[in-house]
């Protein structure tokens, strides 16, 4: 156990850790800074605000006996948005002083100056008028897959218990009423944990874990490790402890990421039923569980494959090189190319203009493949060292 903590301090240097800490939070700066900006700033805590309202007195779900409550909420914001309208110039010179008015004004003339202003200035409730009334429109909606067009078309390429589990869905919906959440925009779910936690995963770990084991190689520590059966242990050591460094690493990037998150005021909404493609009628907390899960399997992935570089590699020049060709292939690549994919099965573009249904588990068998292929490596390095003639 003596020997696990001694390779556990040789990892973890302070350097290391300064540099994982600066690229971390640059990489966090620049894919993050648009979508969390958005939902830090005063519209979207207002959206918040009005659907735990909707949420209070409707539950997860509006159906038609509370569609005047909706209605009530949607007049309120418009009342507020108007008292913006007043106190803008530009809109008190164009004799624009309502929600409805401004939608004329635009259309009418063209001038999309004041549109932007409403939906770009962090100080007005536009976004939660329009999402509430998308919402609206979307709930007296019923979609019927049996008659022409593009909706119609899409569904086609569904396989056929597929199209059951739509069909049933969209009777549910009629019943018990549309999910609540669609007024609330979860696509930056998807690209905040599918996406940019497994990259950022993958950065940190093999920042952390890239010279482990070059620094034994270098100083030729290897033949001496060879040399004798309790040396070859050694090894199993280092990877043990290089795995447990991951999962930490990767413990606590979830721990950052998913408390920044519900500071925005997500948390008011883990249990509601997500919509969308949501065939499975899983909550939104189980939704973002699930990308949790995938992002650190990706980095425990990226784990195994930078300690098997690392284990055969002479120089840090040499790892340097094999540690950034590693995270444009699994940090970049893979995880956007996975990103396609969903939990719940999606379609993606197939030869000029046909779809093809991706399975649920296509996701799964993807990053079960990564993380079997770096585990496995590393288990074939300690199988192929104990095999090695003294």
């Amino acid at each position: 156990m003596s020997l696990f903590w001694q390779e556990i301090k040789k990892i973890w240097r302070p350097g290391i850790l300064t540099a994982i800490l600066v690229l971390s939070g640059m990489l966090y700066y620049v894919q993050s800074f648009d979508y969390v900006e958005r939902m830090m700033n005063e519209e979207y805590v207002i959206s918040f605000s009005v659907l735990e309202e909707l949420f209070q007195r409707c539950g997860p779900a509006v159906d038609r006996s509370e569609w005047p409550i909706l209605q009530e909420v949607i007049d309120r914001e418009k009342k507020v948005f108007a008292g913006y309208l007043a106190e803008n110039p530009d809109a008190v010179a164009a004799g624009v002083t309502t929600w409805e008015e401004l939608e004329a004004y635009t259309k009418e003339s063209g001038d999309l100056s004041l549109d932007r202003w409403a939906y770009r200035s962090k100080t007005t409730n536009c976004y939660t008028v329009f999402k509430l009334e998308q919402f609206q429109e979307w709930c007296k909606t019923v979609t019927d897959w049996s008659k022409e067009g593009w909706e119609a078309w899409m569904f086609g390429f569904y396989p056929p218990q597929w199209q059951q589990r739509i069909l049933e869905l969209e009777e549910r919906w009629a019943e018990e009423g549309k999910p609540l959440l669609y007024a609330l925009d979860t696509s930056y779910l998807e690209l905040y944990f599918a996406k940019h936690l497994p990259m950022t995963n993958v950065l940190c770990v093999i920042l952390l874990l890239s010279p482990a084991l070059v620094r034994d190689r270098l100083r030729r520590m290897r033949s001496l490790q060879w040399s004798s059966r309790r040396g070859r242990k050694v090894l199993r050591t280092q990877l043990a402890a290089g795995f447990a460094s991951a999962g930490v690493l990767v413990a606590v990037n979830t721990a950052v990421y998913t408390a920044i998150m519900l500071s925005t005021g997500v948390n008011s909404f883990l249990d509601c039923p997500i919509s969308g493609r949501n065939w499975f009628g899983w909550t939104m907390g189980q939704y973002i569980l699930s990308l949790i899960v995938l992002a650190a399997l990706t980095g425990l992935a990226a784990a195994g494959l930078t300690l098997f570089l690392s284990c055969h590699t002479g120089n840090y020049a040499a790892m340097l090189f094999k540690a950034i060709l590693l995270h444009l292939a699994v940090g970049w690549w893979f995880t956007v190319e996975i990103m396609q994919f969903s939990p719940f099965g999606s379609l993606r573009p197939w030869g000029g203009s046909d779809f093809i249904f991706v399975p649920p588990a296509a996701v799964y068998i993807c990053v079960g493949a990564l993380l079997a292929a770096g585990w496995g490596l590393c288990l074939w390095t300690c199988v192929r060292q104990r095999r090695r003639e003294l």
